[in-house]
This record gives C-alpha cells, sequence and structure tokens, in this order.
C-alpha cells in the first residue's frame, strides 16, 4: 500500500481539484454560498481529507475524533448559511465516491497493487464515517443553539407587543421584521396539539406543529415566525390570501394527524401594524377557546357567537353558580345531547327528532324530563337560555376559566 498512497501523494493537487470539482458540480444544495469563494473552500477541505487518509494509511488506524476541526467548523458554517444538512450530506457523498475512483484509477492491474487499493479504500470508508457523523452533528448543535436563541427572542418580542401601549419604536419594529413580522398583511393563530389517550405527546407535539406549520408556510424554520409559547404554538401567518391561512393550518394538521396527533386553531383579525399585533392575538386566543372536535379551525370574531363567548369568558366562580338540580338533570349525556339538538333545530322539535334520529315524541319525552329534573322549561326562552349557558359551563370545565 505504500507504494500506492506515494503515487496518490504526488497527484495529490490534481486529485483535490478533481474532487472539489465533482462536489461542486454535483451538490446543488449550496444555494445563496455559490459563488467563487466557495470552490476554493472545497478545493481546502478536499486537501484535509486527502492529508488525513495519507497519515491513517501510514499509521495503520483511522485518525481519532479530536483531528476533525475542520470538518466541524465547516459544518458550523454551512448551518449558519442555511445550507441544507442533506446537501451537505450529498456532498460529501459525492466526494467519498469521488476519492474512492481516484484510488482505484491510480492502482495498477497487479493483484498486489488491487489488494492494496481496495485496503486504502477500506480505510477511507473508516474516515468518511467519522467525518460525516462529526459533520452531522456539528450542523445539529449549531442549529439547535440558534433556534433556542430566534425563539427566546420571538418569545420576548410577543411579550413587548403584547404589553405595547403606543407606537411602537423603529427599533422595535426592525427587530419584529427581522425576526418575521413584517409591514404585509399578517395575521395570529394560535394552535394547541391535542394528543388522544397520550398526553404526554402534546410538548413533543408542539414542537412538531412548529416544523410543520413553518415548513406549510414555504419558508424555512428560521423565517417564519412560528414558535411554542407555553401549551400553545403561536404563528404570525401571511394573511395576503384569504384561504391561505387555512391552507397553512390544513397541511400542518395532516402532518400531525399521521402521527396519531390533533390540532385545533384560532385565528385572529389580519393586521399590518405591529401595534396591532395585540388585538389579533386576542381575537385568535378567543377563538382557540371555542375550537372543538367538530370545529377545529375557529376565525374570531367572525365564527364565534356573542352567546356562546360571553359564557366560555365566565370568570372561575361561573360553575358554582349552576344550580344542583340543573346540574344533576345536565349530566345525563342524552338530556344534554336533546338539549342542545332542540336549540341547534330552531326550538323544532321535528327537525331535533331527524337529528337526534329519534321519533318526536321520545325528544318531548326528554324536554319534559329536563323540565322536571330541573325545574327550568326548555320551552321558555329565558329558561332555555339558563339551561344552554349551564350546559357551556358543564362543557368547557373549570380548566378553561384562564385562558393561556
Amino acid at each position: 500500500m505504500t507504494k500506492l498512497v506515494a503515487k496518490l501523494e504526488s497527484n495529490v493537487e490534481d486529485n483535490t481539484v478533481a474532487v472539489a470539482t465533482a462536489v461542486a458540480n454535483e451538490a446543488d444544495g449550496f444555494g445563496p454560498i455559490r459563488d467563487p469563494a466557495l470552490f476554493e473552500e472545497l478545493v481546502r477541505l478536499a486537501r484535509v481529507f486527502w492529508e488525513r487518509l495519507f497519515l491513517a494509511a501510514r499509521s495503520g488506524a483511522e485518525q481519532p475524533r479530536g483531528d476533525l476541526a475542520a470538518v466541524r467548523e465547516r459544518a458550523a458554517q454551512r448551518a449558519q448559511e442555511m445550507v441544507p444538512l442533506h446537501a451537505l450530506v450529498h456532498a460529501y457523498a459525492v466526494g467519498h465516491r469521488t476519492m474512492m475512483a481516484l484510488i482505484m484509477t491510480s492502482a495498477d492491474r497487479s493483484v498486489a497493487s488491487q489488494r492494496a487499493a481496495m485496503r486504502l479504500i477500506e480505510c477511507h470508508v473508516g474516515l468518511h464515517v467519522a467525518s460525516v457523523s462529526a459533520m452531522v452533528e456539528a450542523y445539529e448543535e449549531t442549529v439547535k443553539g440558534e433556534r433556542a436563541t430566534r425563539d427566546a427572542d420571538r418569545l420576548a418580542l410577543i411579550d413587548e407587543l403584547l404589553a405595547l401601549a403606543s407606537d411602537p419604536s423603529a427599533e422595535l419594529a426592525r427587530r419584529a421584521a427581522g425576526l418575521g413580522i413584517t409591514d404585509r398583511v399578517q395575521v395570529v393563530a394560535l394552535v394547541k396539539v391535542t394528543a388522544p389517550g397520550d398526553t404526554g405527546l402534546e410538548t413533543l407535539g408542539r414542537t412538531w406543529a412548529v416544523e410543520h406549520i413553518a415548513r406549510a408556510t414555504g419558508t424555512s424554520a428560521s423565517r417564519a415566525f412560528v414558535v411554542a409559547r407555553g401549551n400553545q404554538v403561536v404563528a404570525v401567518l401571511d394573511s395576503s390570501r384569504a384561504s391561505g391561512v387555512s391552507e397553512v393550518i390544513g397541511r400542518a394538521e395532516k402532518n400531525l394527524q399521521a402521527r396519531g396527533l390533533g390540532l385545533l386553531a384560532g385565528i385572529g383579525t389580519p393586521f399590518n401594524c405591529i401595534r396591532d399585533f395585540s388585538m389579533s392575538f386576542e381575537q385568535a386566543d378567543r377563538a382557540l377557546r371555542h375550537t372543538n372536535n367538530e370545529q377545529r379551525i375557529v376565525r374570531g370574531p367572525d365564527d364565534i357567537s356573542l352567546f356562546e363567548d360571553l359564557v366560555i369568558s365566565r370568570n372561575g366562580n361561573a360553575s358554582g353558580l349552576i344550580p344542583a338540580k340543573t346540574r344533576a338533570a345536565l349530566e345525563d349525556p342524552d338530556l344534554r345531547a336533546t338539549l342542545e339538538a332542540f336549540f341547534d333545530a330552531n326550538l323544532s322539535i321535528a327537525k331535533a327528532s331527524q337529528r337526534l334520529i329519534l321519533h318526536e315524541n321520545s325528544v318531548r319525552y326528554r324536554l319534559d324530563k329536563i323540565a322536571r329534573l330541573s325545574g327550568r322549561d326548555p320551552r321558555n326562552i329565558r329558561d332555555l337560555l339558563e339551561l344552554l349557558a349551564a350546559s357551556r359551563i358543564m362543557d368547557f370545565g373549570d380548566e378553561n376559566t384562564t385562558p393561556v
């Protein structure tokens, strides 16, 4: 193998350029950094790989991870330049393949030379695996660090905008634009992830929701204003198209459903000045409280009933205002369903019976039973409103009395 290594060393400049050229021509994911300096950097990195191979071949062992500083440095730089990780892996694969081909073409036809080439390729494969591992590790560390900083900046900005009492300063406007809230028409969407049967998945689900929503906007996670905040995900989305926001949320919902998770979303009012961010946020928060399994995406205030909003926005003592007899009657799910169907059918027993797939006399019997047990007749408009208010309070439960 010594003879083959010596031959490769004598041609190292040409071989280095060959590797760099192959990577530059085939790896098409470098995007914004494709400039004259890129090729020179590829040449320098290729030379490092050749030198590591020669040193490993002479020592008979792979280089330790401590010698991968150049690989880790380049990976961190690429992460900061937002080069996709798959593009870097592809570039390494192209360089790996090219080096193997050069090793084979440098060997002559003799059995000894061919065996030496195979041993050298085996050594190169070990070095390649170590290099890719170090590259991915450094890339992920950089991305996670930058993401944590970016998320912290966005959370701080949200708090500032919610507390904003006057026109924003120029510095605040610039900071908001840099983080993804611009002067184009945008809207706040608040998302809650649900994990039926496994509440432990909700935290991880919020992380996935951030990624899926950002991806659905067609931009990178670094540019889309999407961040987990408490038990919600806050997204500031382009509202220039009426269906655009719902489409983004809908695509994210499908991806989460594939993981066994659900998604509820409240969408606020459009705004084009960060001064109005808080209004859009407030409407999104109100809308989110009105979501359920039947209506998973709600727009505030258009999709919100004033009556239901007043009930849901109650204080924490409202549950205690429900009379015991009313609560006892409405704890029967069949009676609750009949009351809701009667209301939705605009107080028509015929339509309510169709909705419930019951005989009209059965609906009348249940309404009479509600009146008998609660002391309030649902066919009387005043009593009906009392019963509906109690039903709504019981629906949402005390855990929703204070919005997050």
